[in-house]
């Protein structure tokens, strides 16, 4: 699967949606202040929660959403708890059953723009992109935090929570076809959340801590040749290699 093309002269902007448990319903916040902007992502992607509250924007279900979200209480959270003895402490089969008939329950090609959710390997402890297949599959797979949720066979692989490999799946979205990408880390403070092309260059009040050695085990020659394959290729979702090098980027600078 390719890039889509992009058109001349249009900038490509990707929404990267991170983790962040409870925190998470933050990115609602996010998204409305982006419309207020006049700001349209072209590109959405997320890990865990982020991958939750993304598929029911780009469903088209963000207000309903919300209202449930502001709509719950104590009695709610307790009622979707679907205690399990085995591989996690709840099943989320009754949140994920909810999710399905009140929100998002579409293939995620049938979306109204690109989507994808980043989920992890339960045996190899690799990242993999869920882009096609029923949306609540993908979220369910993406929020399945080992120990709290079980685990989700998809393909012949177990996955759990994709913010064990990819915390802000800005790689995702730069695979997907996004020149521009603003991504929303909700685990951290004082650092710009938005990223080009280019390395990034961090807009901290503190210098940013250096970068961690290179990589090597990505497979590429160089830096260059590992950007370059990131800008511009659509790498294998069950082992994105190229992925290394953003992720040693973004670690000195959360954008």
């Amino acid at each position: 699967m390719k890039p889509p093309p992009a058109h001349p002269g249009k900038t490509r902007i990707g929404l990267a949606l991170g983790g962040g448990s409870a925190r998470g319903w933050a990115h609602i916040g996010v998204i409305r202040a982006l419309q207020d902007a006049g700001i349209e992502p072209d590109i959405v992607c997320g890990t865990s929660i982020g991958a939750l509250v993304g598929a029911a924007y780009v469903g088209g279900e963000l207000d309903p959403l919300e209202a449930w979200v502001r709509s719950l209480r104590l009695q709610t959270v307790v009622g979707f708890l679907d205690f399990s003895l085995t591989g996690g402490l709840i099943k989320g089969e009754k949140l994920i059953g909810f999710f399905r008939n009140h929100f998002v329950d579409r293939d995620i090609r049938e979306l109204a723009r690109p989507f994808g959710a980043v989920a992890t390997d339960l045996q190899r402890g690799r990242e993999v992109w869920l882009r096609e297949g029923p949306v609540t599959d993908a979220v369910r797979a993406s929020i399945a935090l080992p120990g709290l949720f079980t685990p989700v066979q998809l393909d012949g692989r177990w996955l759990v929570d994709g913010g064990l490999v990819n915390p802000v799946p800005v790689s995702l979205c730069r695979a997907m076809g996004a020149d521009l990408v603003i991504a929303v880390d909700l685990n951290t403070t004082g650092w710009a959340v938005t990223s080009s092309p280019h390395p990034p260059k961090c807009r901290a009040s503190a210098p940013p801590p250096s970068p961690k050695p290179w990589p090597t085990q990505c497979g590429c020659a160089s830096r260059q040749a590992c950007r370059n394959s990131a800008s511009t290729t659509m790498r294998d979702p069950k082992f994105p290699p190229c992925s290394m090098w953003w992720r040693a980027a973004s670690t000195s600078c959360r954008y």
